[in-house]
């Protein structure tokens, strides 16, 4: 079923070629019977989803999106560069250093305060934490002062 996963995804991403790992893969070479499933899992996903009749337009779509928010973005932060002197003046009076890290601060403030999570992985660590603060502070005092 992963394989199937990661096949549909290098698929709608974009990707030239692709080779599914088999389920044996990861302790010893594939057997025939486990790249015998990975290729028919592929050629399922290529007939019965038609993922070769049409090339993938998601990624030019994606990009063309991005490209123009980019493009829009730069454009604004040249203009403002260019109306504070040019970068030469900004990097010898310290203007670039104080920006980058007034934004170095902002981002960290976020990440802690938990308004922006950087990966699903640190957001499922910290509601752990939390969890995990929430239950021993519940069991703090349930116990008897005596008993600490």
């Amino acid at each position: 079923m992963r394989g199937a996963y990661y096949g549909l995804i290098s698929a709608l991403s974009g990707t030239q070629t692709m080779a599914l790992c088999s389920y044996d893969e990861a302790y010893t070479i594939p057997s025939k019977k486990a790249a015998l499933i990975s290729l028919r899992t592929m050629q399922m996903l290529v007939e019965e989803m038609g993922l070769a009749d049409t090339w993938t337009p998601l990624p030019l779509v994606l990009r063309r999106v991005a490209d123009k928010r980019v493009r829009k973005k730069d454009n604004a932060g040249d203009d403002q560069v260019d109306a504070q002197g040019g970068m030469v003046r900004l990097v010898a009076d310290g203007t670039i250093q104080r920006e980058v890290s007034r934004q170095a601060y902002i981002l960290e403030k976020k990440l802690q305060s938990g308004e922006m999570v950087k990966s699903a992985r640190t957001s499922t660590a910290r509601k752990r934490q939390k969890r995990n603060r929430l239950s021993s502070s519940t069991n703090m005092t349930r116990r008897s002062p005596g008993k600490r």
